[in-house]
């Protein structure tokens, strides 16, 4: 049995708009407690010929907590969601950095 006990921070993505009516991204958090993964080689392939850079994979213990947010952090570094994979009530998120890191 997987233990959840590192926190995620899910993230949503809504627009609103400044003080001169810009559309703005703000992000709309919250923690949920998962279980860290390695992403398998199998995965890892097939994402890159998709295009995408899976490096990590995140556990939660029920599916009900993870309400379709694009976005992720976990020490301090943002990923996006690239796949999620539901394993009876457990749900596997497949995440790539994301470029709003700064490291392309």
């Amino acid at each position: 049995m997987a233990m959840y006990n590192d926190v995620i921070t899910l993230c949503a993505v809504t627009y609103i708009n400044d003080e001169y009516c810009n559309k703005v991204e703000q992000l709309i958090k919250r923690d949920v407690f998962a279980c860290v993964k390695s992403v398998t080689r199998s995965e890892f392939y097939a994402a890159a010929q998709a295009g995408f850079k899976p490096e990590i994979k995140f556990a939660i213990a029920d599916y009900f907590d993870y309400c379709d947010e694009p976005k992720l952090i976990y020490n301090e570094v943002m990923y996006d969601v690239v796949r999620t994979y539901r394993t009876g009530i457990e749900l596997e998120l497949i995440c790539q950095r994301s470029d709003l890191n700064g490291d392309g």
